[in-house]
């Protein structure tokens, strides 16, 4: 391994660890640094922390105002104690931190100066956040000042009514009360609860007819469940300290608004978004499992039940499978049956037609039921089932919305046959627990095409599934067959597909940017400890490298860390003489980019980078018209 490799590695190991769990730690000293990087582009951001430190200090009402050029944050629950911004920062009590999160994004978009009142005395910063103590005593109250652009506050009213909804604390924000979103429009409804909380939060209520069951969750959470949901409220809802952060609902869960209080979960580095540790993953599977309860009771009945709870039947045919109750789901399969036939013609209302049932949907169904027809061996039966859903398949209309039996649907134009292998694999894969290293070695062959033809949304969307199924693995307490190795290639493959896509959009500087640097700062840490066990790096693991810091140098030049590039071109440049005919295109951009960057005094470097320039340029004339890549490889090496 070359000097400037280990250097790099150390410095990851030493920036932060990976940890199973999904956690990225990074050291207090360092944080502010690490923040700038993974800064959010949203202003508003530092009200939805506001909110979270309110409730975390026990608040009942929280207000914020607006007078001569000043926003004024306060509320009536206890504050904590802060001498200067080092120990409020370097706190662990999440209130703290809340507090933190909330002034260094106020800070960063749009104030100049924050005034911390306490009865004792003021702690001032500026935008710097360099803090000093003022002797200005008064009651407990955050005011921001010097705002940095003309902001019209009112317009963040919407975004605090949607995403604090679920706050114990009212919100009165400029002298005006908010009010909790309207009720969910719903044909039917069920809500469940765990354990009681000191405060009942304010959930939002269905609308229309309905019935409300029993208690059948026993947790340290507590959700609401509204299915049958008209509008596009749907989902899973997760509220932390009283703020809202969307989700995409458990797989096979369609069409039911989940609202989960779950203020254990942490947050990423940008502050705005959940981190999908192994606790979020398990609380999902906690709602897939308990949800088959919930099931049991809505079908005491299913002769009188109506057609729109097909949809949720679905859900709970994937609890019975997980379960080994192949009875049970072939007899929901047979009723669902019933009620929808197994021709073209929908018997549902127009509305449910729509929102329920479309015919990729009723066609994913039908493949279902071939399935389990075939694991309760009934071989002509599953036939037969197969041959109708290949039949509704060919005659869908291709822009048919929520067409994948998934939560989410991918992003880019599809062809009926690559909607056709998608919608099998998502039946698979929900199916047959065995089939899951096949619908694995599919997805693998189907992103390599996709990189082929440069869909590279469609290579995310394929990699972000593989990367699930192991996330999945592993919150069963399993571990994926490909190791530890397999993982950080994996969220490698994740983020090189996503800088990819951001690139050919040209999309600017957003939170995908950073989100794509967390992947490969993950891969990288998770990645070096096998490297270290190396004398140098195995040739089938240079391609994956070179993937690797080219996509981390894109992401340095679009925040502007040119520098840090820098440092990344040299590492790249010198990995790529062990492997002189690979990524020649690439080999030419970095050299010509470096060669920018040096200064008047770096003369002898510029003259090696010229002659290794026209090197490479000689190359390129004599090999051929494309060259392999990571991907070809790397996929090619998987199907042998």
């Amino acid at each position: 391994m070359s000097q400037l490799l280990q250097e790099l590695l150390d410095d990851y190991a030493a920036d932060g660890e990976w940890h199973s769990s999904g956690r990225f730690t990074i050291d207090d000293a360092r944080a502010r640094d690490v923040l700038v990087r993974f800064q959010s582009n949203n202003p508003g951001l530092f009200l939805l922390h506001w909110v979270r430190f309110a409730n975390l200090c026990g608040a009942r009402h929280t207000r914020i105002s607006w007078q001569d050029s000043q926003l004024s944050l306060s509320h009536d629950g206890d504050w904590p104690t802060f001498s200067s911004w080092s120990t409020l920062w370097g706190a662990d009590h999440p209130r703290e931190r809340a507090l933190a999160y909330c002034l260094w994004n106020a800070m960063r978009v749009n104030f100049d100066e924050a005034r911390l009142h306490s009865p004792e005395d003021c702690l001032v910063l500026d935008s710097a956040l360099e803090a000093r103590m003022e002797p200005h005593p008064g009651a407990f109250r955050l005011v921001l000042s010097k705002p940095k652009k003309n902001t019209v506050w009112e317009e963040y009213r919407g975004m605090l009514a949607e995403r604090c909804a679920f706050s114990p604390a009212v919100i009165t924000f400029l002298d005006r009360e908010l009010e909790p979103p309207p009720g969910v429009a719903s044909s039917f409804h069920s809500i469940f609860r765990g354990c009681e909380l000191q405060r009942e939060p304010r959930w939002p209520r269905p609308v229309g007819a309905g019935e409300t069951l029993p208690q059948v969750v026993r947790s340290s959470y507590i959700a609401s469940v509204f299915i049958g949901v008209r509008d596009e409220r749907q989902g899973l809802y997760v509220v932390l300290d009283g703020v809202c952060y969307p989700t995409s609902a458990p797989k096979g869960l369609p069409r039911l608004y989940v609202v989960l209080s779950a203020n254990d979960l942490a947050l990423d580095l940008s502050g705005e978004r959940l981190v999908h540790t192994k606790t979020f993953a398990s609380l999902r599977e906690w709602l897939e499992r308990d949800l088959d309860s919930f099931f049991r009771l809505m079908i005491r009945d299913l002769d009188n039940a109506p057609a729109g709870l097909v949809p949720y039947l679905e859900a709970f045919i994937s609890v019975r499978l997980r379960a080994k109750d192949f009875t049970g789901a072939y007899q929901i399969c047979r009723w669902v049956l019933r009620k929808i036939g197994a021709g073209s013609a929908v018997r549902l209302e127009d509305w449910q037609k729509d929102r329920f049932l479309n015919d990729w949907q009723r066609a994913a169904f039908l493949y279902r039921f071939a399935l389990i027809s075939l694991l309760m061996k009934d071989a002509s039966g599953g036939r037969h089932l197969g041959e109708q859903a290949e039949k509704v398949w060919q005659e869908a209309d291709l822009n048919e919305p929520r067409w994948l039996p998934m939560a989410e649907v991918p992003e880019g134009h599809l062809s009926r046959a690559e909607k056709l292998n998608l919608s099998r694999l998502a039946v698979e894969e929900q199916t047959l627990e065995d089939g899951t290293e096949r619908v694995r070695r599919m997805l693998d062959e189907q992103a390599e095409q996709f990189r082929e033809q440069d869909r590279w949304s469609l290579v995310l969307y394929c990699h972000r599934w593989l990367l699930e199924l192991d996330q999945a693995t592993l919150s069963r307490g399993g571990e994926p067959k490909a190791g530890r190795r397999g993982m950080a290639i994996r969220r490698a493959l994740v983020g090189i597909a996503m800088i990819r896509h951001l690139r050919q959009k040209a999309t600017p500087l957003n939170q995908d940017w950073y989100e794509a640097q967390v992947y490969l700062n993950q891969a990288l840490t998770g990645w070096s400890g096998q490297l270290d066990r190396q004398v140098s790096i195995a040739e089938e693991d240079r391609g994956t490298l070179l993937e690797i810091l080219d996509a981390l140098i894109h992401i340095h030049l679009a925040l502007g860390q040119n520098e840090g590039a820098r440092r990344l071109m040299e590492v790249w440049l010198e990995e790529q003489c062990e492997a002189p005919n690979l990524y020649l295109e690439q080999c030419l951009e970095h050299l010509q980019r470096l060669k920018k960057m040096l200064g008047p005094g770096d003369k002898a470097l510029q003259t090696q980078l010229e002659l290794r320039a026209n090197k490479v340029k000689q190359q390129l004339k004599e090999s051929r018209p494309s060259t392999l890549d990571l991907f070809t490889r790397f996929f090619r090496r998987g199907r042998s």
